[in-house]
């Protein structure tokens, strides 16, 4: 039985806090919301893997890189809006987040590795800002901004097997 905050019972100085270390809450279920400190600038590698009672997370304005399986297999759910300055979302980094319905990327976002979104099968829409100068949504799927690769498309979406495949495309990352 734990009372209190996270930063009480962990003892961590949040505000030198720059870099969630890795497995730091992997398995964990007694976190069901992060704030992160305003000092994070990256998400490591399986910090938050399988935290099945982690619903809500805020990121902060700084953070730039979100680390392969980051969240994946975390309980997280509805829309998920990545922040203005993140630059990196690394492979598998949401994999199997069963309940985001939307994940919204900004205009930064240089880097959105492949399968950073797969089975999120709840997912019905992936967005990206029109300043994004790397990537594109067409019908909620991601494209590169010429649209002749496909990097991600939403399950939920087309669960009936009904995507077509766009005769403009030339790649699938």
């Amino acid at each position: 039985n734990y009372e209190g905050t996270i930063k009480s019972w962990l003892n961590i100085n949040w505000e030198a806090f720059v870099v969630c270390a890795y497995d730091l809450f992997i398995n964990n279920v007694l976190v069901s919301e992060i704030i992160l400190p305003e000092n994070t600038k990256e998400i490591k590698k399986n910090t938050f893997y399988f935290c099945r009672s982690l619903k809500k997370i805020t990121f902060n304005k700084q953070l730039i890189k979100i680390d392969s399986f980051a969240f994946s297999k975390s309980g997280l759910i509805g829309s998920i809006m990545l922040p203005s300055e993140l630059k990196q979302v690394m492979k598998y980094a949401f994999f199997n987040c069963s309940s985001i319905t939307e994940i919204i990327i900004p205009d930064k976002v240089s880097e959105f590795y492949f399968g950073a979104v797969s089975a999120c099968y709840a997912l019905s829409n992936i967005a990206v800002s029109e300043e994004n100068e790397v990537y594109k949504s067409v019908d909620g799927v991601l494209y590169n901004k010429k649209t002749q690769t496909l990097y991600a498309f939403p399950t939920a979406k087309y669960k009936n097997g009904d995507f077509e495949l766009p005769n403009w495309v030339r790649n699938i990352a």
